[in-house]
């Protein structure tokens, strides 16, 4: 996620996205206006954004907010904004994105998250990602989903692998500069027919 305009809609839409999914503990919802404000610090805070190439400006997060609202307006899917009742109402985004024409990922669509600090080592990460998936293999007709991530980046690659992905391979990514220590990223894949629904609660997760 990187500020660029939103990518035209190329795919099938999605059946009717609901208006958020019940995950116990925290609320998958849609995105609101006074999101922005938390969205943008949060891609200004350095320990959220250790394994990204920079921090994003304002402007650049308003830019992802609105293309992840284009995905939801045109075919019915997209990141979720992950809230804590009587926490937080913004802890950061879980869901599906649509991928990139520069990255060789094979498929259309990836699961990807960014939490704030304080919704780390809780397992929210691996159930909100799991209520997203069954979300997207159930509404629509995609056989295969993906999920990147930088080599260094071991948090996030344990979360594709409670999720039953596959690592795939390790690729240059090609939208970072090459002296960047992140610029090696890793894939993970997951077909439908390898996806379990099956929830179990954030507190079983903890690590």
């Amino acid at each position: 996620m990187n500020g660029e305009p939103p990518a035209p809609p190329l795919r099938k839409p999605f059946a009717l996205a609901p208006d958020g999914i019940d995950g116990g503990s925290f609320r998958l919802r849609r995105w609101r206006e006074e999101d922005r404000e938390p969205f943008a610090a949060s891609g200004q805070d350095a320990q959220v954004m250790r394994f990204f190439p920079r921090l994003y400006t304002r402007d650049e997060c308003d830019i992802t907010i609105d293309r992840f609202l284009n995905l939801f307006a045109t075919v019915n899917i997209g990141p979720w904004v992950v809230e804590i009742p009587e926490e937080t109402a913004f802890a950061g985004f879980v869901g599906v994105i649509d991928n990139r024409p520069e990255l060789p990922l094979g498929t259309t669509y990836q699961i990807g998250w960014r939490l704030i600090p304080s919704a780390w080592g809780r397992g929210i990460a691996t159930c909100a990602a799991r209520l997203s998936l069954t979300d997207y293999f159930r509404r629509g007709n995609e056989n295969c989903i993906v999920a990147y991530t930088a080599v260094a980046n071991r948090p996030s690659q344990k979360v594709m692998e409670r999720l039953g992905m596959r690592r795939d391979k390790v690729f240059a990514h090609p939208l970072v500069p090459e002296s960047s220590p992140v610029r090696d990223h890793v894939l993970y894949r997951l077909d439908r027919k390898d996806f379990s629904g099956n929830n179990p609660s954030s507190e079983a997760l903890k690590t």
